[in-house]
């Protein structure tokens, strides 16, 4: 016996651990006084692993990517975050991985260096800090229940149930689903390999589960199949 993963039963309202709907972000009231706003470049990083950690961010639009490097060498994605996610650090004097936007990306930098009685009015400070612990808490559990899959196709399915979950929650199509990060980066995420991966995406297609449109957008054809991959699959 083994339990297949879900991931629509953990994400959608009423399911484990779901998350709360995202409220409309009003860039003025998340700004204000102490947060700056900043478009950046695909491929910009926003900082390093090991930085000193100078800023906590939130993203307003498009695609971040987090990793870390472990100890072998080897890169693992920690976190593809979206409209309303916080990343950097809260606490800690270095950030613990790397930030890079995956697609062009609109961000809020609070400087941490600016939070302080005179600057910051109490309340404000600790909304922000609330939600930003929020936020980091369901990037992580959502995680888990990626990597939870029996193999690494049920992972691939999750995958994408997910980002159409996350798509739907933004109040965006969820369907097709966009893919703006590479195989590479989907493989680290997930725990895989690239080419198992693809393998995956081609035979979820030829058994009419998905629909690859393109190399960045794939339909969702059968939400069933993909989210009961039997073992072996």
């Amino acid at each position: 016996m083994y339990t297949t993963l879900s991931i629509e039963e953990s994400v959608r309202p009423g399911g484990f651990g779901a998350p709360a709907p995202l409220v409309a972000l009003q860039p003025e009231r998340h700004v204000r006084p102490f947060g700056q706003i900043e478009t950046v470049p695909a491929g910009h990083r926003l900082y390093m692993q090991d930085d000193p950690a100078h800023a906590l961010f939130r993203v307003l639009g498009g695609t971040v990517g987090t990793s870390l490097v472990m100890a072998n060498g080897s890169r693992r994605v920690t976190g593809f975050l979206y409209e309303g996610d916080y990343f950097g650090s809260i606490f800690s004097d270095r950030y613990r991985c790397s930030a890079e936007a995956i697609t062009e990306a609109t961000v809020v930098r609070y400087n941490r260096r600016a939070w302080g009685p005179r600057d910051v009015p109490g309340a404000s400070q600790d909304t922000l800090l609330l939600e930003a612990l929020q936020s980091e808490r369901r990037t992580a559990e959502e995680h888990v229940l990626l990597l939870g899959g029996v193999t690494a196709c049920a992972k691939v399915a999750a995958f994408l149930l997910y980002l159409s979950e996350r798509a739907a929650r933004r109040g965006e199509p969820e369907n097709p689903v966009s893919i703006p990060m590479t195989r590479y980066d989907i493989a680290d995420f997930l725990g895989t390999t690239p080419e198992s991966v693809s393998r995956c995406l081609t035979k979820l297609n030829r058994a009419g589960a998905i629909s690859m449109e393109t190399s960045d957008t794939i339909a969702l054809i059968d939400r069933q199949t993909l989210s009961d991959i039997p073992r072996g699959y």
